[in-house]
């Protein structure tokens, strides 16, 4: 403010709370970003332990065919606990038609973590020879 002297006092009060006021709202738009990224974070995390755990699932599959450990079923299922998530996993074979060895492997991961639920899924084809 300038005085009827001509000389600069400094900011007035009002100057001051409308400065603070319009940092302050600054700092909160930029916090609830900084929150948001967070959560999108937490959910790219849980996706990828997901799809780890549902390519894990497929290479014991794999694995499991190739030492002839297998028996043919059309569904196989169980849950596991890895880190702080609890997976439910699920695997749905189906023969395909025109060639009986080739057999489509659907393999479904599905979580929960507090209210959020999430599901993902890993689809393929494998080679699978019947004992016969």
């Amino acid at each position: 403010m300038i005085s009827a002297t001509g000389k600069n006092n400094g900011f007035t009060l009002i100057e001051i709370m409308v400065s603070i006021a319009i940092l302050s709202i600054g700092l909160i738009v930029i916090l609830q970003g900084f929150t948001s990224s967070l959560n999108t974070l937490g959910v790219c995390r849980n996706n990828l332990e997901a799809s780890l755990f549902a390519e894990e699932r497929m290479a014991d599959l794999e694995i499991d065919i190739k030492q002839n450990k297998y028996v043919f079923t059309r569904e196989l299922s169980g849950s596991e606990q890895k880190g702080n998530l609890g997976f439910q996993w699920r695997i749905a074979m189906t023969p395909e038609i025109q060639q009986e060895e080739l057999n489509r492997v659907l393999t479904t991961v599905s979580w929960q973590e507090g209210k959020r639920k999430g599901v993902n899924s890993l689809d393929t084809f494998l080679v699978i020879l019947h004992a016969k």
